[in-house]
């Protein structure tokens, strides 16, 4: 995803990944969004929330304002990740 390996991944030393149920849908669709990141010549600019609401069908999620935010929140954070890697 982004042209980033696993390996680039931050690691979580001694603990493992836990993701609370109340979040599992906010998750499962920002990951199934792995492929829909828009990107120009100066690099990742963000999700591309015109696919937001397909991919959200498929999976038959319903888009909340919580889980709305929740994506936002998740894409702001992979942004800041990225730029930090630079």
């Amino acid at each position: 995803m982004l042209g980033l390996a696993v390996a680039d991944a931050p690691k979580h030393k001694d603990r493992p990944f836990i993701i609370p149920i109340t979040e599992a849908q906010t998750v499962t669709l920002f990951i199934a969004m792995g492929t829909q990141w828009r990107s120009a010549p100066a690099g990742v600019m963000g999700l591309d929330y015109n696919a937001l609401e397909a991919v959200a069908k498929m999976l038959e999620i319903e888009i909340t304002p919580e889980i709305f935010m929740g994506i936002r929140i998740m894409e702001a954070e992979v942004l800041t990740w990225i730029k930090e890697q630079r």
